[in-house]
This record gives C-alpha cells, structure tokens and sequence, in this order.
C-alpha cells in the first residue's frame, strides 16, 4: 500500500500500487488519527492477550497444586495403611516370641534385624522429603512462567510504530480496507456527526464516553460501534451495536438517517434500559414526527427531555470530512433531541433544562458556514466540475491513442 501527497493541499492518496488507480483520499489530519486509533487499538489487544495469558498461566499452577496436593493426600493414605499392616504384623511377632519361652538368643536377634530392615521411613523424614520435592517442582514451574514472560516482553513490538516496515504496512492495509469501504458506499450524508463542541457538553453534562453509531473517519471518542466490523475494528470500532444486550453508562446515538434503523433503534434502547443497571442515551434524529420511531420516542416511558433545533440554526459535522476542507455542513433537516434514561441513570446524570439549553448552543451553526441551498449549490458544481474533468481525461487519452 502507498501513500502520496495530492496535489499542494494536505489531502493524502491511498493506493495498492505506486501511481496506480484507484486513489482513495483522506486529509493528513485524519490520516494522523487514525493512525492514532489503530496505534490505541492495537495496544488494547495486545494487553487483553497479556491478561489472558497471565489468567491462563495462573489457572494451570492453581490445577498443578491441586494435582499435586491430591497425589500427596494419596502418599498420606498409603502411608498410613501400610503403617496399620506393619503394626499388625509386629504384634503378631510379639505374640509369637512371647509364647516361646525356650527361643534362642540367635533367633532373637535374627528377627531384630528382619526387623530393622522391614523398617519404613519414620513419617517426620518422609515429610521432609516430601516438602523438597514439592519445593523444587515450584521453583522449576516458577522459572518456567519467568522464561514465558521474558520472552513474550522482549517479543511485544509498538503496535503501529512507524519505525517498524511491517507494522506501518499492517496499518496502511487496514487504511486502505476502510476508506475503499466506505468510498464504496457513497453514503457520506449517512455519516454526518455531532459538532464537537457538542460532543464536549455530552462529555461534561451527560457523562458520554461512546458513541452507538459512528465509524473511524468520524467518531470524537475512542469507543465506539459501528457498521463494519471487519474494516473498522483494527481502529478500535466495537462492533454493530445491535449485537449488544446488557449494557450500563452513559452513550450519544446519532444514527443513519434511515426510519427502519432508527425504529430498531428504540426497540433496543428500550430493552436495554429495561434490566435495572443505570444506563442514559442522548439520541440525535431527524425531527419527522408522522414516522413510527419518532412516535415512539415521545411516548416513551424512559424519555426525560426532549427538543428540537430547527435546521436553518445548526450545523453538523459533514460526512466525509476526511475529504473535505470545511469541517461541517448545514442540517439538511430540523433535528430533535432525545434524552431517554431509566431511573439509576437519572438518578446518576440528572439533566436539567440549562444542560439542554447548553448542548443546544454547542450545536448552532458556525459563523460564515453557508446555508443549506448554498451548500447543495456548491455540491453539484463541484461534482459536475469533476465529471468534466474526468470526461475530458477520457477524450484525451482517446486522442492520444488515435494519434
């Protein structure tokens, strides 16, 4: 995989092969954060294999010991049995030699040393021993386990360090993956995001320490669910949200604008805050109130405020701001806002209507950002521009081959 600078500007061009197409482009600040991410994610995988090993490593010693105290309950007992024979045996001697009074001093003798030699261990000795053997068997195994770790510390590399070839390439394929995913689906109004003055209110008033829907090229935090798991967990993504059924805390939820998702949506939410733990959703959605999940939302049991920012007022961050030289884009519609909560989630992050006032205000629309007509305006000239240019590149090419 290789990247190019593009052009005078900061946008970077990513390929599979030097100078050939297809390009995907991202901006250098994006490209340094997700680098960031994988570098992040990378780290946490390779600590929750360190947890687990050392669990595992544990988990066999406490099953070594267990073996080992078993097999020596067992010596106990077979000790103990044959001491119980030998006793039995000896008494049985004494009976005989008490009986014979006419026994030679020979015969005494001769059996004192029988008996001598038919003498075990005594159970102090034994013990003894026994803890020896038990000793060295752990100072061997906790040499072992010393060696593992040693080697697996001196193996561990940086994840994402750009000093090691190989781990800079394993980065630029999963850049590549994710960007040619997302350029396939063409959906960039679907990945329009919360500003990030308002992602600093959620964090502040509401507790918010992820994001439900979101994606690498634009969550704010470094927890978050998304649609693709196999291009957006190497940069940390948690997976489709929906695979989720118990959860506590504090989450913002800005999904795609689409009636069947954001309806499943609140069919989730609702089980979710359904089973005790404390749990708060800040939700952002298009305000179209004749549609079922918006219906839904304003007659739920668990809604605690609720507004709406008309669309000529706000902004938003724009969709593929990894492309883009303007941050945000104006709302295509009104937008309502949603705070639903069980009872421990009130209870633990109370919203008042001066924390809604505040997230209201983090949310209007930047000075000199254009309005909505304007922005679309600009769109199409820009992407008329751009099929010009390629149909013009096309005629050359064509030219050139003719000639």
């Amino acid at each position: 995989v290789y990247v190019r600078r593009a052009g005078r500007g900061d946008m970077l061009e990513v390929s599979v092969e030097e100078g050939v197409k297809p390009f995907f482009k991202v901006s250098a600040r994006h490209f340094e954060k997700l680098r960031r991410l994988f570098a992040q994610a990378e780290a946490d995988r390779q600590r929750r294999e360190e947890v687990e090993r050392e669990e595992g490593t544990k988990t066999k010693m406490e099953e070594e010991e267990k073996k080992k105290k078993e097999k020596k309950k067992g010596k106990t007992k077979e000790k103990e049995k044959r001491g119980r024979a030998k006793t039995k045996r000896t008494m049985e001697k004494e009976e005989i030699c008490g009986g014979d009074e006419e026994g030679t001093q020979e015969e005494t003798e001769a059996m004192q040393a029988d008996g001598a030699a038919e003498k075990p261990r005594s159970a102090t000795k034994a013990k003894e021993e026994d803890e020896e053997v038990g000793k060295a068997s752990a100072l061997k195994d906790a040499g072992e386990v010393k060696k593992k770790k040693t080697k697996a510390k001196t193996t561990k590399k940086p994840a994402g360090s750009s000093q090691d070839p190989s781990d800079e390439q394993e980065f630029l394929r999963a850049l590549c993956c994710l960007l040619a995913r997302y350029e396939a689906l063409s959906g960039s109004g679907y990945q329009a995001a919360v500003p990030r003055a308002g992602f600093r209110v959620l964090r502040e008033a509401f507790g918010v320490r992820a994001e439900c829907f979101a994606s690498p090229l634009n969550c704010c935090y470094a927890r978050f669910w998304s649609a693709f798991g196999d291009t957006d967990e190497p940069f940390g993504s948690l997976g489709s949200f929906f695979r989720v059924t118990r959860l506590s805390g504090s989450y913002e939820a800005n999904p795609p604008f689409v009636p069947e998702l954001m309806l499943r949506m609140v069919d989730r939410f609702e089980d979710l805050l359904s089973h005790g733990s404390p749990l708060s959703f800040a939700i952002f959605v298009p305000s179209w109130p004749s549609l079922p999940f918006y219906k839904r939302l304003e007659s739920s049991k668990y809604l605690r405020r609720s507004t709406v920012l008309k669309a000529k007022d706000h902004a938003f961050c724009d969709g593929a701001q990894h492309v883009k030289r303007q941050m945000h884009r104006p709302s295509s519609f009104d937008t309502g806002i949603f705070v639903l909560q069980n009872k421990e989630g009130a209870d633990k992050w109370p919203i008042s209507k001066e924390i809604m006032t505040k997230l209201t205000s983090a949310m209007l629309k930047p000075k000199g950002l254009m309005d909505l007509a304007d922005y679309e305006r600009s769109n199409r000239r820009k992407h008329r521009h751009h099929q010009q240019n390629q149909q013009g590149k096309k005629m050359w090419k064509k030219q050139k081959l003719i000639d």
